[in-house]
């Protein structure tokens, strides 16, 4: 699992897609108090245990809030 508290600009170009995968998010509280966005993806469908979770990211209130303003940029018409 990855905790991640900050994020910084990629310029490395290279975004190629690897496949289609799940992803489930969840709200997380730890034993602090502390709330999380979690996302976990499955592993792609040619993996020997299907439907299992593969990665696990999970955000901080910081970097959700940075993750927000890289949607809104990314996607300026969403609503």
């Amino acid at each position: 699992m990855a905790l991640v508290r900050n994020i910084r600009p990629n310029n490395d170009k290279r975004h190629g897609t690897q496949g289609e995968v799940e992803c489930f998010a969840s709200d997380y509280i730890d034993e602090e108090g502390k709330r999380y966005l979690q996302l976990d993806t499955t592993g792609s469908p040619s993996k020997k245990v299907k439907g299992a979770t593969d990665q696990s990211i999970r955000f901080d209130e910081r970097a959700a809030s940075q993750l927000k303003q890289l949607i809104e940029k990314a996607f300026p018409n969403l609503k």
